[in-house]
């Protein structure tokens, strides 16, 4: 299976205030803000100069990627506990699938927002 992913253009902010009101949020800024509560899940285990960016466009893996395969393993693990509270729903990230994508789900915070929200879609169908 092929997949495509867009990434988010905006950093992980969920809600803004707009003339005294909260913008209500949509299924994706909760996803990304899911990843981003899992990112700093793992930011408070590492040491300072070590921690992961919480923008869209932080690289996670490849050339310039910031994480390594232990941190990889706590990031998906803190996503899928934050996911099973905030969705109350089971995904599992690291399986055949996601590694035989031709697009990187792991590449940045972005498509990997974007990956739980396709896991998500699929276990509401």
């Amino acid at each position: 299976m092929s997949a495509r992913f867009s990434a988010y253009t905006t950093p992980c902010v969920v809600q803004k205030k707009e003339k005294g009101l909260i913008r209500v949020m949509v299924t994706n800024e909760k996803v990304l803000q899911a990843v981003c509560n899992a990112i700093e899940s793992v930011n408070q285990l590492l040491p300072k100069e070590a921690r992961l960016g919480k923008t869209v466009d932080t690289i996670l893996m490849g050339d310039a990627g910031a994480v390594d395969s232990l941190k990889l393993v706590n990031l998906i693990v803190a996503i899928e506990q934050e996911i099973e509270q905030d969705f109350h729903v089971s995904i599992n990230l690291a399986d055949d699938e996601s590694m035989s994508l031709t697009e990187n789900p792991f590449a940045t915070v972005g498509t990997l927002a974007n990956y739980v929200s396709l896991l998500l879609e699929r276990k509401s169908s």
